[in-house]
């Protein structure tokens, strides 16, 4: 029998998953910082009088930073980093509530399903909300970067002892026929 004892931390493919997995992770995180900052530097400007701009993306401003609108969506641009604002809502409860305001700005869709295309104050608030969603997903993704080796370390033990279980199957059962004929009764 091999010695399987440490198998997983010498077998260059695990190695090459792991390294690449925690590169991803570290790729969400650095994604994560920049959509942030994105979401932190988006400025809400007035007319002079205080009033709102006609154009509603004059109404926001990013420096060296661009504004579009993509189908549903706000996106705010830096290079190649993006943050994503939607543009309406369909929450029953605020609908309701506009309802009540103003029963203007609901728009019908199909299958009675209504819409309210925020205004710019509204836009502000659910800028200050995915802040608060981006924070909480990078706190879980750092979370997981930091427990990354040990939970790895765990992981290593459980296959090393699956290995080990396997070829001691090896000397006894011919587990290649077993598994054959196992899946052969339940496909044939």
């Amino acid at each position: 029998m091999k010695n399987l004892e440490n198998y997983s931390k010498n077998d260059y493919y695990f190695k090459k998953t792991l390294e690449k997995e925690k590169n991803d992770l570290l790729w969400y995180i650095d994604s994560c910082k920049k959509r942030i900052d994105i979401l932190k530097s988006i400025k809400r400007i007035h007319k002079k009088d205080w009033s709102n701009f006609q154009n509603f993306l004059k109404n926001f401003e990013l420096k060296d930073w661009s504004i579009y609108y993509d189908y549903n969506d706000i996106v705010f641009s830096r290079n190649w980093e993006k943050a994503y604002i939607h543009r309406y809502s369909i929450d029953k409860d605020f609908i309701e509530n506009i309802r009540k305001i103003d029963p203007k700005r609901i728009i019908k869709l199909a299958y009675e399903l209504e819409k309210i295309e925020y205004n710019e104050n509204e836009i502000e608030i659910e800028i200050q909300k995915s802040i608060e969603k981006e924070k909480q997903y990078l706190e879980k993704l750092e979370k997981q970067l930091k427990n990354f080796d040990k939970n790895i370390d765990k992981l290593a033990k459980k296959i090393d002892q699956f290995l080990i279980f396997l070829s001691s199957l090896d000397n006894y059962l011919d587990f290649k026929n077993i598994c054959k004929e196992t899946i052969e009764h339940f496909y044939l």
